[in-house]
């Protein structure tokens, strides 16, 4: 039993801390169609839940020429009410407004309360209204139309004046084409079915706009004339984004960083707290979330993100997801990534000053070091193996050398023995991924004997005497 009577003590607590009021607000104007001067708005308030204590509302306009009227203070800006509680149904605030032309307004209204355990809630919303002076009134609900759309639209207007003999009837609007519809014989009170055509502008952003429902007309007693009846347009659109994408640098090699950069512009409405997503395929690495936040219709807004190519070339496809205020859209950025090419360092000569080189001196060794692959390459550098024999400088630094490009490495050496002398020169440098690569390429120069060159020069001295003294006898007999 004392299980029993906790059980439904348990029950009774979440009934209670479950219950909560269900408010909803909406209003309507007396008359409906209210004409420039006073009339009344009635502020409607449905409870659907538990008890609302303390209903408090709030009603705020800022619109130029339309007032509201405060019962102690006259025109106003807002007026402030306390309803008292409200049990579930329905209750109503009646405010007095006035309005000094036609035109569309706005009001903002915020409900406060509380529940039975005095936790507070609060609702709003903004109510708008058309008020005119015409003797045509439109009937229809607020146009809703596309951008980029063409379609027939089917409105109603009631005449409210004198007998018409004939009406030309279109839209006039800076975001639509309209077509125009002619009527015969309208009487007074007398409502008239009228399809225009309508071909709005791709470009048209997403919101609420006033157009004017133009009637030209002429009475029975042959009186011409033209009324404008304001009438709200709403364009409704999903967000359309244009991008402008690019790589930076604009040509992206395998195993590199690169930066991607996107310009986006905002069309036909505003993005709320949009966030970019980037997914990137396997071997890509770098950023891949970006806050681009709020950008208005119009508007143009630029992101980067820093990443680094795959390892190996190919195409491939980055997609970007744009989304926030409940829009989500996917956009596919294709990519291709380029391979260096192939690298090719080859020794392309090897020369000596003087070409003939002799044990004992000095002499310059050149190398012509060329790249005949299609990557370009950079640090460059020969380092050579001398044997014994030769001595002297060992290492040259060149730097880059482009494809098709040749180079001289220069070496200051001496020779010591006469001989075949076989040298390994060693080629380093680095590939466009900064990879260092070293290939060895061998060469032989020859330095002849000193001594060898003392007795040729004697002998070549002492066979041109003797040639001298020969000639000389001869001349005598």
């Amino acid at each position: 039993m004392r299980l029993l009577f906790i059980q439904l003590l348990m029950l009774s607590l979440i009934a209670v801390t479950s219950a909560q009021p269900v408010v909803t607000l909406n209003y309507h104007t007396n008359p409906s169609q209210p004409s420039p001067g006073y009339f009344v708005i009635s502020i409607d308030i449905t409870n659907s839940g538990d008890v609302a204590k303390g209903l408090e509302l709030s009603v705020y306009e800022e619109e130029d020429g339309f007032y509201l009227i405060d019962p102690r203070y006259g025109k106003s800006s807002s007026v402030h009410l306390r309803l008292g509680d409200l049990a579930t149904g329905s209750t109503s605030a009646q405010l007095k407004a006035f309005a000094e032309k036609s035109g569309v307004y706005s009001l903002q209204v915020s409900l406060s309360y509380a529940n039975e355990t005095g936790k507070s809630f609060g609702i709003s919303s903004v109510f708008t209204f058309l008020v005119h002076e015409s003797p045509f009134l439109f009937t229809g609900e607020k146009i809703t139309l596309t951008p980029g759309e063409t379609l027939e639209k089917t409105i109603e207007i009631r005449n409210m004046g004198g007998k018409i003999e004939t009406a030309a009837i279109t839209l006039d609007s800076s975001i639509f084409d309209c077509t125009t519809y002619l009527v015969e014989s309208w009487e007074n009170g007398e409502t008239k079915t009228v399809k225009l055509q309508i071909s709005v502008d791709e470009n048209a952003v997403r919101g609420t706009y006033t157009a004017d429902l133009v009637v030209s007309y002429k009475t029975e007693f042959g009186d011409q004339g033209e009324a404008r009846v304001p009438v709200m347009v709403e364009i409704v659109a999903e967000p359309q984004l244009d991008l402008e994408v690019k790589t930076l640098p604009d040509k992206i090699y395998a195993n590199s960083d690169f930066t991607l950069n996107v310009a986006v512009t905002a069309k036909n409405s505003d993005l709320k707290n949009a966030v970019v997503q980037l997914q990137l395929p396997d071997g890509f690495e770098g950023e891949n979330r970006e806050i681009l936040g709020d950008l208005e219709a119009g508007e143009t807004a630029s992101i980067n993100f820093s990443l680094k190519s795959p390892k190996e070339s190919g195409s491939y496809e980055l997609v970007l997801t744009f989304s926030g205020g409940g829009f989500s859209h996917e956009y596919s950025i294709p990519v291709y990534v380029s391979d260096y090419g192939t690298i090719s360092i080859d020794l392309a000569g090897v020369y000596t000053s003087p070409q003939r080189i002799v044990d004992g001196n000095a002499f310059k060794l050149s190398l012509q070091i060329e790249n005949s692959g299609e990557q370009d390459v950079k640090g460059v550098a020969v380092k050579l193996h001398l044997p014994e024999g030769l001595e002297g400088r060992d290492s040259y630094f060149i730097g880059s050398l482009k494809s098709g490009d040749t180079a001289t490495a220069t070496f200051e050496l001496k020779a010591r023995k006469a001989g075949n002398h076989e040298i390994m020169a060693e080629i380093s440098y680095l590939d466009m991924g900064f990879e260092k690569h070293t290939i060895e390429k061998k060469f032989t120069i020859y330095v002849f004997s000193g001594e060898f060159g003392g007795v040729v020069f004697a002998v070549t001295v002492l066979i041109i005497l003797g040639v001298i003294i020969w000639l000389y006898r001869r001349s005598k007999r």
